[in-house]
């Protein structure tokens, strides 16, 4: 057995990881240089008035990014992974702090019998657990009683584990203690999900009454604005930047390399390789492994330029180098399909070498992003530094938009990881760290603020100006329904009205709770709420709605019932409790996290 556990290392590591982070959150140690500086106290944070160490925290960070797949990792994922594993280090200081404050004691019965009766999951993947390819729980626990000397460093890692992972244990079923239901809310949980109606409806849709623009006066706009500001939200806290980008962005000259590339494979093919060979030598494309082949396709399958050269190419000859918009290609065709004397389908193995930013490329690129920055830094690292190593390196700044608090995305960039968490912990004028776009590596200053306030007439005017035309689509929708609704004396006249105009619709719905959605209507409170009061056969009075007007003629309806009520409520308050549950920890954990004083030092440690 010491032979299988050496051969499969990986569950042990797994488990000395989750000690090794359980140590990091409930047995961290301060210390080190007596210096006024965090960086060189090594200290990567200020937690709710407590030092946080870098060493730690980087070793968090580089499980993370060691945990993600390799071929997903550019650099802007690299980045946002790092931004993960601050939350994830914030969350799990306070975290230790609200256990160490709520004196959360494991007693040594409770770890045993934790590790006795319920394995980690990893765990239960391991052979020498296994039974007939099932896990075995009598033969773990025969393992974890046995305490064989030979096993020791692995017995301590799962203890440590339990011992670590138990007091969030007990902190969470302390807070799941005290969810309560009682029978007034499984009842109406009952009364609005599990009871069903089904109507037929006959609907005057507003969209086909919906005013010309013209036809509105500003003065209507602004009385709706001023009456129902609140619709419209506000502007959140954001801050604006200055910066300089050096593009990681394919170059003339990267293409031109994938040129030489595409060429260098044509030239060793020319010379006797194979081309499958080739394709397993040069091509990126996944189809590499397979000696580049594509199998059959048809037309409009592949992009024009690629279509056009594999459907006209000789069967068993290469063409190109094809120019599309992924990069230069190789093509053979091996076969084609006619069908009355026409190519219908191509059998064909291609070649491809991306349009990418070269390693040379890149290097260069990130020398003179980093050479920025140290001229920055020369310069007095101020806002007057990032004016004059711009002028001396001959890049221009530019000004970007508003970014909003707690939200990395930028109109000219897209996703940036960290800038909102930069933007709102500088000053005018600070120069960030590098960050990193799918553009290119940006260094930002810091510019305008922007406090949170309501949004003004004119920002909401297009908003404003659609909901004042629903508003009229909805009055007229609703008076051309009431001017119909004598016609309208049956499910029949329903169908033959709904025929003689485009604007109305005549639908059978499926089954529907008060809570539920409704096919061709949506959530719409009042519909819903009409259908559940009237009394079956009967035809409603004219509803108005967001989306239109509406007659219920009310087909069927489950009426309450003890019995099922009484089989049902078991379940119902079981999904009630889970969902309080839920919801009790995440707004503790949203609590201790927002509440938190956090001093970031992270930008002492950055580039």
């Amino acid at each position: 057995m010491l032979s299988q556990m050496r051969k499969n290392m990986a569950i042990i590591i797994w488990i000395l990881v989750i000690a090794f982070i359980g140590t990091m959150i409930f047995s961290w140690g301060m210390g080190g240089v007596k210096s006024s500086s965090p960086r060189a106290k090594g200290i990567i944070a200020k937690i709710n008035g407590e030092e946080a160490s870098y060493r730690d925290f980087n070793s968090l960070e580089d499980n993370k990014i060691k945990s993600a797949r390799s071929e997903d990792l550019d650099e802007v994922k690299t980045a946002q992974l790092r931004n993960e594993a601050w939350t994830d280090f914030v969350k799990m200081y306070v975290v230790r702090q609200q256990l160490i404050g709520n004196e959360i004691i494991v007693p040594e019965k409770m770890i045993f019998d934790e590790i006795f009766n319920n394995p980690l999951p990893e765990l239960k993947n391991y052979p020498q657990f296994m039974e007939n390819g099932v896990f075995s729980l009598a033969k773990y626990q025969e393992f974890i009683s046995s305490k064989d000397p030979n096993y020791a460093q692995m017995y301590m890692a799962i203890q440590s584990a339990y011992e670590n992972r138990l007091p969030g244990t007990v902190m969470e079923n302390r807070l799941k203690s005290s969810v309560e239901i009682n029978e007034a809310e499984i009842l109406d949980e009952y009364m609005f999900k599990e009871l069903k109606a089904e109507v037929k409806f006959f609907k005057v849709r507003n969209s086909d009454f919906r005013p010309a623009d013209s036809t509105i006066t500003e003065d209507q706009l602004k009385k709706y604005y001023e009456e129902n500001i609140d619709e419209f939200g506000n502007n959140l806290a954001a801050k604006n930047f200055d910066y300089v980008l050096f593009s990681t962005e394919v170059s003339k000259e990267d293409s031109l390399l994938a040129k030489e590339d595409i060429d260098k494979a044509l030239e060793e093919i020319n010379n006797g390789m194979s081309f499958e060979d080739a394709a397993y030598s040069f091509s990126e494309d996944n189809s590499a492994t397979n000696g580049g082949d594509m199998g059959y396709f048809g037309k409009n399958k592949m992009v024009p330029e690629f279509e056009k050269a594999a459907f006209e190419a000789e069967i068993g000859k290469v063409v190109g180098p094809i120019k599309t918009k992924f990069g230069y290609h190789l093509i053979k065709v091996a076969d084609k399909k006619m069908v009355n004397n026409e190519v219908t389908e191509v059998k064909a193995s291609h070649i491809l070498v991306k349009f990418k930013v070269y390693p040379n490329t890149m290097e260069n690129i990130r020398y003179l992003a980093s050479k920025f920055k140290e001229d920055v830094e020369l310069n007095g690292n101020d806002s007057k530094a990032f004016e004059t190593s711009a002028s001396e390196n001959g890049l221009e700044i530019k000004t970007a938009e508003f970014v909003n608090k707690d939200n990395d995305y930028t109109k000219e960039f897209g996703q940036v990881p960290g800038i909102s968490d930069f933007l709102f912990s500088s000053e005018v004028g600070e120069v960030s760290p590098r960050l990193y776009s799918s553009k290119g590596y940006i260094y930002i200053r810091t510019k305008d603020s922007r406090e949170e306030s309501p949004k003004s007439f004119e920002e909401s005017r297009n908003s404003v100006l659609s909901k004042v035309k629903n508003e009229l689509a909805n009055e007229l929708a609703f008076n051309k329904l009431v001017e119909l609704q004598a016609t309208l004396v049956d499910t029949a006249a329903f169908t033959t009205v709904a025929a003689e105009n485009e604007a109305y619709f005549a639908v059978d719905t499926k089954p529907f709770s008060r809570k539920g959605y409704v096919s061709g209507v949506g959530k719409e409170e009042e519909f819903q709420k009409t259908a559940f009061e009237m009394n079956i056969g009967e035809i409603s009075s004219p509803i108005k709605a967001k989306n239109g007007a509406y007659l219920i003629y009310l087909k069927k309806r489950d009426e309450f019932n003890q019995e099922a009520y009484d089989k049902a409520k078991s379940d119902i308050k079981n999904r009630l409790i889970s969902a309080r549950e839920r919801e009790i920890m995440n707004l503790w954990m949203d609590t201790i996290v927002k509440t938190a004083d956090v001093e970031d030092y992270r930008k002492l440690y950055a580039r």
